[in-house]
């Protein structure tokens, strides 16, 4: 990991340092569409060992990502780099008189990438550009599983572990870009989404002897907007 963290940091520096027409920064707002299919059929697994009546009220839906952005602008492609942050999760629920209980399954993925934008097609204040990139993907999973009793507010804690994995990912797709005045940008991505963690990372043991086995596969489509302040490269210009 030491080895590419020097990667990363010499990559950075040179992004950061080269000479461009324009310095872009942006702010994205998007979905992410992860698989995880071995996640929502183990929360199906285990529901099916409950000996009482529950329901799975979240099984790792679509969610929201945020992402920032920095890329140097040499008009026919752009290099630079993006920190993305999503989520998603899982959850059974069951409450009646007698008792609450709940086993929850929380997973946040935080992207550092590096990436780069070529030129497909230009026309006036548009310009349509194919994206390839990958960096490194820090996992983390929280997994909490409790019965409350209500009759003597006593709470039974069955599973309470965090795990954390660090791996690398790959995006690729489509950018399309609109130039709305001389520093302010809007643009909009298609991308998929390649994610290198894709065997068991752990197991645990739950109630009911469920054996809930770790699988986050963070593969999946990514679509969103951004907004992009434009910033003329001095040095260029001198």
């Amino acid at each position: 990991m030491r080895k590419i963290t020097l990667l990363a940091v010499i990559t950075l520096s040179s992004i950061l340092f080269v000479n461009s027409q324009n310095i872009n920064i942006g702010l994205s707002a998007g979905v992410s569409f992860p698989k995880m299919q071995s996640s929502r059929s183990q929360m199906e697994g285990k529901l099916k060992v409950l000996p009482f009546e529950a329901k799975i009220t979240d099984n790792f839906p679509a969610w929201i990502e945020y992402k920032a952005e920095y890329y140097r602008d040499f008009d026919d492609y752009m290099l630079g780099f993006y920190i993305v942050r999503n989520s998603t999760g899982g959850r059974i629920s069951s409450k009646d008189f007698s008792a609450n209980y709940h086993f929850d399954v929380k997973m946040r993925n935080n992207v550092l990438g590096f990436n780069t934008k070529l030129l497909l097609d230009e026309y006036k204040q548009t310009r349509f550009f194919f994206c390839i990139g990958g960096g490194i993907e820090h996992l983390k999973t929280d997994l909490y599983e409790a019965m409350e009793l209500l009759g003597n507010n006593k709470k039974v804690v069955y599973l309470d572990a965090s795990k954390k994995k660090e791996s690398f990912h790959a995006i690729f797709g489509l950018t399309t870009e609109v130039k709305l005045s001389k520093k302010i940008m809007a643009s909009a991505y298609f991308h998929y989404y390649f994610s290198s963690t894709r065997k068991e990372i752990a197991s645990y043991n739950t109630s009911f002897d469920y054996n809930y086995h770790l699988s986050p596969k963070w593969n999946g489509l990514r679509s969103g907007l951004s907004v992009f302040f434009i910033f003329p490269d001095k040095k260029d210009t001198q």
